[in-house]
């Protein structure tokens, strides 16, 4: 293990905002996000090596691992990014001695980590916190968010390093966020959970890059039908009449839609790769959204459009729409470009929905 230092950073006794790689991808989501809102500059690294060689062509060159350092001295933060976890419990541990070596030599003065929670929430994602002394546990209420009740436990290096931090006498809080798969980047996740970390540090940063647009289908196979199957079954339970691939971790162009069900009537839409090609005309209706449980608004769409896409047996598709399921596929097919209805409002109401939903996750409705 060897630490290099590059240059002498401008942060004087700064906070340390660090992050690996975890279930969803989580942490270092939100850190590598943060880092570049921030034009953070990296200034130092550790490198970590691994127990195997890498060999191309038969010349063999030992493996390692990086874990960079970056500066944004405008809010005087240090941000370490790592390349992913150690194998073993005494590597995380060793590796956090080395981290918070360099802490100290910063005069770092608190200490921020990540986690993810697994629970397939619906809805908004909850954030909870854990600290590492009584005074980061009054931090966390201090700023609305609930601290973990009962006993559990965070593995890895994101869990790991607050504790060490508690050893050096280093107060420590790790953020954890509820995502609903363990393998798939969640971006709405990191959202959440950099919304709480920003609001915590005094430091604004827009989030609405977190907001992914989907990546197109380019071969409709089994997997693609077990995904639309999937969202078909959450969209009815939930119930909802309309689910983008997204809202489930799955950023691809993958659509459900069914008005006729809550009449009795269902009739399942499954649209792959589904693009507007034709609109006209106005219509206001009011919209909700899985994503935003509890949120309803007047949206102005286009009164008919034409939609072509392509069903799960890659036949070409075309639906000509009006009224309700106009409004439900251009709903949908906002989202795959990371947009979501409250997005079509004016900034005074976009304000009073986000302070609505803030307030909720501070009272964990």
């Amino acid at each position: 293990m060897e630490t290099r230092f590059y240059r002498k950073p401008k942060t004087e006794n700064p906070v340390l905002v660090a992050a690996w790689p975890g279930m969803g991808y989580l942490a270092k989501i939100s850190a590598e996000y943060l880092k570049e809102r921030l034009d953070a500059d990296m200034f130092a690294e550790i490198v970590t090596y691994q127990s195997i060689i890498r060999y191309v062509d038969g010349l063999a060159e030992l493996s390692f691992s990086r874990h960079r350092f970056y500066e944004a001295p405008d809010a005087n933060l240090v941000i370490c990014v790592g390349d992913d976890q150690p194998v073993t419990a005494a590597e995380s541990v060793r590796l956090a001695e080395a981290v918070m070596d360099v802490a100290g030599e910063l005069g770092v003065r608190m200490v921020y980590t990540m986690a993810a929670l697994p629970t397939g929430y619906k809805g908004v994602p909850k954030v909870y916190g854990i600290g590492n002394s009584v005074r980061s546990i009054r931090m966390l209420r201090e700023h609305g968010i609930e601290v973990m009740r009962g006993e559990g436990g965070v593995s890895g290096l994101n869990g790991v390093l607050i504790g060490v931090a508690a050893k050096r006498g280093i107060d420590g809080i790790c953020l954890l966020c509820e995502i609903r798969y363990v393998d798939v980047p969640q971006f709405e996740s990191a959202m959440y959970v950099l919304k709480a970390l920003t609001g915590m540090l005094g430091v604004e940063v827009d989030l609405s890059g977190l907001r992914r647009r989907a990546e197109e289908v380019r071969e409709i196979d089994g997997g693609v039908a077990r995904l639309a199957g999937e969202m078909a079954e959450v969209m009815y339970k939930a119930p909802g009449i309309g689910l983008a691939a997204p809202q489930v971790g799955e950023l691809r162009r993958l659509i459900v839609a069914d008005i006729g069900h809550p009449e009795g009537r269902p009739e399942l839409i499954v649209l792959v790769n589904p693009v507007v090609v034709e609109s006209e005309g106005a219509l206001r209706m009011e919209e909700g959204c899985l994503s935003l449980p509890g949120v309803r608004a007047e949206v102005e769409r286009s009164a008919r459009v034409l939609v072509r896409g392509y069903d799960l047996k890659e036949r070409p598709m075309e639906i000509e729409a009006k009224g309700l399921l106009a409004v439900v596929l251009q709903h949908e097919i906002d989202h795959l470009e990371g947009r979501l209805f409250i997005d079509h409002l004016s900034r005074l109401k976009r304000d009073m929905i986000e302070r609505r939903l803030r307030k909720r996750l501070r009272e964990g409705d």
